[in-house]
């Protein structure tokens, strides 16, 4: 599978859709603030720091919290990974100045992460870099 936006081959070496096809929703069940974190949080980590231990992607998720007062709170993120480690600086640079370029033509608004370490993608910690408004701490 690989989707229109993956043009190249380079791109279609680092887009996560070629890679992690969408499973069939009559398969899983329904994505809640309760159940997100065990069933689209933690497989999305283990993936990208294995698949890119030794290099950059960028990742696209939708983040599913229930705040303070109880509401059902929903937020797209974007972010960059890259490893501090294992990866050439020529890359790292690459990476850097696409996922500014990416950024402006999509004209993404708001904070964007750029992860280097994987204790930042510790969800707790990925919310605070994310500053996502009414975010109640996950056990």
């Amino acid at each position: 599978m690989v989707d229109d936006h993956c043009h190249s081959r380079q791109a279609r070496r680092n887009c996560l859709c070629t890679q992690w096809p969408a499973a069939d929703v009559t398969e899983k069940p329904a994505i809640t603030p309760e159940n997100w974190k065990a069933e689209v949080w933690d497989p999305l980590v283990a993936h990208v720091t294995s698949t890119y231990a030794k290099g950059a992607c960028f990742v696209t998720v939708e983040v599913c919290w229930t705040n303070a007062e109880g509401n059902f709170m929903s937020q797209p993120i974007f972010f960059k990974w890259c490893p501090d480690s294992g990866v050439p600086v020529k890359q790292k640079m690459l990476a850097g100045s696409c996922f500014q370029s990416i950024k402006r033509k999509l004209d993404i608004q708001g904070v964007t992460p750029e992860i280097s370490q994987a204790s930042e993608l510790d969800v707790n910690k990925f919310a605070a870099l994310a500053k996502l408004a009414g975010w109640v701490a996950i056990q």
